[in-house]
């Protein structure tokens, strides 16, 4: 007797956004193959941001490849992106708390 496994329940999403639209960055700060996109996304009428850092590199057969991955070399430049997200970050916050006033 063949049983067959129940699919999973599909989690119901509570954000305000598309899906298009939580997909796609609203900056990326970029230094040589380092990267830190930022993203934006509203709940409750509220905005909140994330960064999401990645390295660029070339594969064997020569297809642009990303990781989340970092080597010693890359810990400066991480630390420059992330002091730059930050400053955007806190822009817009700004901004954000300058127009609700």
């Amino acid at each position: 007797m063949e049983t067959q496994k129940k699919p999973a329940p599909v989690k119901e999403q509570k954000l305000n956004v598309t899906n298009e639209e939580s997909r796609v960055p609203i900056n990326v700060f970029r230094q040589d193959d380092v990267s830190a996109s930022i993203f934006s996304r509203s709940y409750s009428g509220r905005t909140f941001y994330s960064v999401s850092l990645s390295r660029s590199y070339k594969s064997a057969k020569g297809e642009w490849k990303y990781t989340k991955n970092f080597d010693r070399e890359d810990l400066g430049k991480i630390v420059t992106l992330c002091q730059q997200a930050a400053e955007f970050i806190d822009r817009l916050a700004g901004d954000s708390q300058a127009a609700a006033a």
